[in-house]
Formats: C-alpha cells, sequence, structure tokens
C-alpha cells in the first residue's frame, strides 16, 4: 500500500497538470451531462419531467419553475437553493482545482461538490415509478462521481500521508537452465570420469 500511495505521489509530482485537468474535466461532466431522456427539440433544449442527473439540471428550468412559487407546490427557498447552491459549489471546486497547482491540499474542494451529486443521483432511485433507463442511468452517475471522490481521497492521501520512499525491489534472480549443448557436455563429462575410474582401478 505503501509503494501505491507512493507511486501516485511521485505520478502527481511529475503530472500536476495531467491530473488536474482530469479533475476538471470529471467535475464539468458531472454539472452537465444531460439524462438520457433529455432531447432537443426545434425550439432548442427539451427538459424532461425529471430535468437532468447532472446538477445543471434545475438552472435550465429555473423560469419554468417559478409558476410553482405562486402555487405553493415549491418554496422560493427551494427554488433558489437547488438552482444556486449546485452553480456555488461548482465554482467552489474549479477555483480549488486551479489553485491546488500550488497548494494540493485544496482539491479536497472537490469533496462537498461530489457529494451533493451523488445526492442528486441518488433521489431519482427513490422513485419506483421512474423506467428502469432513468435508474441504470442514475446508477451509472453515481459510480462516475464515486469514482472522482476516490480519486481525490487517494490523491490526498497520497500527497500528506508520512511515507518513506520505499526501497528498490530486489532483481529476481533467474534460475540458470543448462542447454542442451550444456548436458550433453555435462554427460560426457560424467562418462570420461567414470571411464577414468574404471581404468584406473584395472
Amino acid at each position: 500500500m505503501v509503494r501505491f500511495f507512493w507511486s501516485v505521489r511521485s505520478a502527481f509530482n511529475k503530472k500536476r497538470l495531467a491530473f488536474l485537468v482530469t479533475l476538471a474535466t470529471v467535475v464539468t461532466v458531472l454539472y452537465f451531462i444531460p439524462n438520457s431522456l433529455a432531447g432537443i427539440t426545434g425550439n432548442g433544449l427539451y427538459i424532461t419531467s425529471g430535468g437532468y442527473f447532472g446538477l445543471f439540471g434545475s438552472l435550465l428550468s429555473f423560469e419554468n419553475l417559478q409558476q410553482y412559487i405562486s402555487t405553493g407546490e415549491i418554496s422560493a427557498f427551494d427554488l433558489y437553493f437547488s438552482n444556486f447552491f449546485p452553480l456555488c459549489l461548482l465554482g467552489i471546486a474549479m477555483i480549488g482545482i486551479a489553485a491546488s497547482y500550488k497548494l494540493p491540499f485544496l482539491a479536497a474542494t472537490l469533496i462537498p461538490y461530489d457529494i451533493y451529486a451523488i445526492y442528486r443521483a441518488t433521489e431519482v432511485l427513490s422513485f419506483s415509478s421512474y423506467t428502469p433507463s432513468w435508474h441504470a442511468y442514475a446508477a451509472i452517475y453515481i459510480l462516475l462521481a464515486v469514482i472522482l471522490l476516490l480519486a481525490v481521497v487517494i490523491l490526498l492521501l497520497a500527497l500528506y500521508l508520512p511515507l518513506k520512499e520505499p526501497a528498490p525491489r530486489a532483481p529476481r534472480s533467474r534460475e540458470h537452465k543448462p542447454t542442451k549443448s550444456e548436458r550433453i557436455a555435462e554427460l560426457e563429462a560424467r562418462v570420461r570420469k567414470l571411464e577414468n575410474r574404471d581404468s584406473s582401478n584395472d
């Protein structure tokens, strides 16, 4: 395990920009990824009743949902919170990724964002009336978010655990197998030895 964390630390120090670009890409995908039932119509983007599994979905349907405030179906706080809270988390995560080039511990700013993404997707699984394709898509979304969460945790552990550089592995010594000519030469030497012994006894 120490060797694994050390290899992650070494890879991050050598390819830091590649690590951070990958994290930023996955964070962006989690925010903008549409669900399988959303589509594009002649009037532009069409939002299904379930919206998006990604955190961007509620922001797209913000104006449509405002009409439900007057009827009391949705409170103004819930509407604004569900739309702008994930946007704030995205901004914090992106700033944290950029700043972690110099201060790697700021990669931890992705953790609240990621946990909220998992929470939003698990809400879909709680509705048994949704089709299996919705549940399958939500499960894939959760899997992607969990992988991102584990990657951030492993990276932070690798960077900040008090690790000592592991000793290099000793090269494996392979047992030399004699070739056919070597075996023949060995047998001939044994025969000569026996012949010499017999002649000395005579």
